[in-house]
């Protein structure tokens, strides 16, 4: 999973233990997957994130949402 339409896949991942954190972006990264993540810490911060509550214009509107 490198491309989607021909663009970066953006991943949220929202996750509040940081070393659970950790091991994923380290998983992604041995794994050679080139995407763009964004991470929050729980569940309002993720609703924020996303549109049309997202509060940072500038966030990116991810494809995949990782919640565990």
């Amino acid at each position: 999973m490198t491309t989607f339409n021909g663009h970066p896949v953006e991943i949220l991942l929202v996750e509040d233990s940081p070393s659970d954190t950790d091991l994923t972006v380290e998983a992604l990264k041995e794994a050679k997957v080139r995407n763009r993540l964004s991470i929050v810490e729980d569940g309002v911060a993720a609703m924020e994130f996303l549109p049309p509550a997202r509060q940072n214009a500038g966030a990116p509107r991810p494809d995949l949402i990782c919640w565990t």
